[in-house]
């Protein structure tokens, strides 16, 4: 390592930052395919930093990589690829970046094969990645533990650099101490953290086989809140925030760790290239996985909620076999809804992962602030659906909110109960009456994924249409919870019928009505709407019928993809309809 320049070692870290992102994007590239550079001690490292890598990568996905299949495809680097397997042992679990073990005393440090550093010493390997390997240590003059992170052989210090700077501007009980930052003799990094004894959420869940009692995860939900709102407020945005980076102290208080790939108010050069995936995609916000530079701490929002549904459901939100179709999944499947899963979920801690999780950021919570403000309910608190975060329409959400029960259950029996006008002459109508007279472009129907129109809404567009449209929607077969499809309208006045997909099957889940899957009900519908150049449309209540969904939660959610589509969305729709069925009808 004492050949290579430090040009050399940023560009080994390049290097190995495009491989990641190759995996990151599904594919498997091929080490041999990455070694540009000059011959000698340059490629010598690259090839154990990207081998390293693969390693890692592999064995995270549940497979045992052989060093004999890595000699067949590289003969002339055999020595290299045994080295590097030699160092790297077998088959291990993933280990978070400060992994948590019991105290022991100070005694008895020199362990085989442990490193030797003044002023310290090593008492065992917490864990070893392919960035760098984390140990535990005991600092000798200060008399106390801690977590010595140390980089691995060919790789940059930057990011180290940059992880120790970040860490260093958070001052919060909830978030992991960095205490100082070495440079070794040989030159490499030493980071010396604060050690934590306990366990990570990770193990706890792992252990658990299923999921955490709510009772049990809230303070933690409330203290990782805590020292995001602490990172936040320093204008840091962590990305990779997930179960291993959450470390449960021995008093069960919860700590941030692990903010390698975290990004400051000013970033001077950045060590990834566009089109790079940065973060873990099973906890990664859909904007972060298209240019993880530009997010905002909506993401690490849209995380902490995909970290919490796992731990309260036992499954993570989204699942897939590759990194890629998990990231396809965030951003275009519906989320089942939390207590859909488990339950034994309240209400309201539903209601907050789902607007945590929210596919477009402007639908979560735009700060830690008021994320924290929901953690801790009081009696008659709104629901966290109900946070005005967009001043320029509070005001039309107040002016709802206002009428909101007039319109489920007060006069007229029949007919516009109000109309909302917006800037561009769009209008909004809430409508008590049926879907079938509504004299529109578009008329939207709620329907399950085989589209039988034998039921609720679809059977009374059915009745008014006739059979021909049945049969037209029939030739699109089993539609997935969330899509819309387009048939004619048939007999009825409009040009368009939109069927919404509001519940069936998607993957091994029976998938019910929720906000998220109404609201992208919605998006699909103006999608159709200006590709079809449809300038009015009328909306049922989606899925209140037999998916049973909530008439109050549904207009809730309809009403604000309205109200923001009229006040910030680019679309031709210029009137919107909600027709409301009332219920002395039924």
């Amino acid at each position: 390592m004492s050949d290579l320049t430090d040009e050399d070692l940023r560009r080994i870290d390049e290097v190995g930052e495009r491989f990641e992102a190759a995996w990151g994007r599904g594919e498997r590239p091929r080490i041999g395919d990455h070694l540009d550079g000059p011959a000698g001690a340059f490629q010598v490292q690259l090839v154990r930093h990207l081998l390293r890598v693969e390693l890692e990568l592999r064995r995270d996905r549940g497979e045992e990589p052989a060093p004999e299949e890595y000699e067949a495809q590289m003969p002339a680097w055999a020595g290299c690829i045994r080295e590097v397997f030699a160092s790297e042992g077998g088959p291990r679990e993933p280990a978070p970046t400060l992994l948590c073990l019991p105290s022991t005393a100070p005694g008895g440090g020199e362990g085989f094969g442990l490193p030797e550093l003044q002023g310290f010493k090593i008492l065992d390997e917490l864990g070893r990645g392919a960035m760098g390997v984390v140990y535990k240590g005991w600092q000798v003059p200060l008399d106390r533990f801690v977590a010595l992170k140390m980089i691995a052989p060919g790789g940059s210090g930057d990011r180290f650099r940059k992880e120790a700077k970040l860490i260093a501007q958070i001052s919060s009980p909830h978030v992991v101490a960095v205490h100082d930052l070495h440079t070794l003799p040989d030159g490499g990094l030493l980071l010396v953290m604060e050690y934590v004894e306990g366990t990570d959420l990770a193990r706890i869940m792992k252990t658990r086989g299923g999921p955490i009692p709510e009772e049990e995860a809230l303070p933690w939900m409330r203290q990782v809140a805590e020292g995001m709102l602490a990172a936040s407020e320093r204008r840091i945005i962590h990305r990779d925030l997930k179960p291993s980076n959450i470390l449960i102290d021995a008093k069960r208080r919860a700590r941030v760790a692990d903010f390698g790939l975290g990004q400051g108010p000013v970033e001077q050069g950045s060590l990834t290239r566009a089109g790079d995936v940065i973060g873990t995609p099973c906890y990664m916000a859909p904007e972060q996985a298209e240019d993880p530079q530009s997010v905002d701490t909506r993401a690490d929002i849209y995380s902490f909620g995909a970290t919490f549904y796992h731990a309260l459901t036992g499954s993570p939100p989204f699942d897939g076999k590759t990194a890629f179709s998990i990231l396809y999944k965030h951003k275009t499947e519906p989320l089942v809804s939390p207590v859909a899963r488990n339950p034994e979920i309240s209400g309201w801690v539903s209601d907050l992962l789902e607007r945590c999780m929210a596919k477009s950021p402007g639908d979560r919570f735009p700060t830690f602030a008021e994320l924290l403000a929901q953690l801790r309910p009081m009696a008659g608190a709104a629901s966290s659906w109900e946070m005005a975060d967009d001043p320029n329409w509070t005001r039309y959400l107040e002016a709802y909110k206002a009428r909101r029960d007039s319109y489920l259950l007060g006069p007229p029996p029949h007919g516009e109960c109000d109309r909302h006008e917006f800037p561009g002459g769009r209008i909004l109508r809430v409508v008590r009456g049926t879907i079938t007279e509504q004299r529109v472009d578009a008329l939207v129907s709620s329907q399950s994924c085989d589209l039988a129109m034998d039921s609720g809404v679809g059977l009374a567009l059915l009745r008014a249409a006739g059979d021909d449209v049945a049969r037209e929607a029939r030739r699109f077969g089993m539609v997935r919870p969330g899509r819309v499809v387009v048939t004619s309208a048939g007999r009825l006045a409009a040009r368009f019928l939109f069927h919404g997909v509001t519940m069936g099957m998607l993957g091994d889940d029976w998938v019910l009505p929720s906000r998220d899957l109404i609201a992208e009900i919605m998006a699909s519908c103006f999608y159709h709407a200006d590709t079809l150049n449809v300038r009015s449309i009328a909306f049922p209540l989606l899925g209140t019928g037999v998916g049973g969904f909530s008439r109050e939660v549904c207009l809730d959610t309809m009403y604000r993809y309205l109200a923001r589509m009229f006040l910030h969305g680019l679309t031709c729709v210029q009137e919107a309809r909600i027709v409301i069925f009332p219920l002395e009808w039924q």
